[in-house]
């Protein structure tokens, strides 16, 4: 992928095309190439990290990455694309140990991650809670 190479507007043949080499290539590769793109056009990164990318440490890159530079609206993207790989338990205890370096992201992806959070898992309940007193401790 060369650095001119840029996806905008959405071009699904293009996409397809850049997540074949992706699939061919090692996962640390593929990891690389997708932190690119993401820096370019976030969506179509985030897309093609969730169609490509198998390991839950690269998830976790990027959303360290992403906690650092999403907006209210953007951390929609972020939250859900992460959690298909991650899951819930998974996004939510990485979202409580972030709480102490970055409240204000925490709080963003929060908004997401609860919206698709199962209501009736007392679990995932109790996690938000926690996650929420925290930040409220913070303000």
């Amino acid at each position: 992928m060369s650095d001119n190479d840029d996806l905008r507007p959405r071009n699904s043949v293009r996409e397809r095309e850049l997540a074949k080499r992706l699939r061919g290539m090692s996962s640390d590769e593929a990891y690389d190439v997708i932190c690119r793109l993401i820096e370019q056009d976030y969506p179509v990164g985030l897309e093609l990290a969730n169609r490509c990318l198998r390991e839950t440490r690269h998830f976790l890159k990027i959303l360290e990455q992403g906690i650092l530079r999403w907006d209210a609206t953007s951390a929609r993207y972020w939250i859900e694309s992460s959690l298909p790989r991650l899951g819930h338990r998974r996004l939510l205890s990485f979202l409580l140990r972030c709480t102490s370096q970055n409240p204000s992201g925490v709080a963003k992806a929060l908004y997401w991650a609860k919206i698709n959070t199962d209501r009736n898992d007392s679990t995932l309940r109790e996690q938000i809670r926690r996650i929420e007193d925290i930040l409220l401790e913070k303000v």
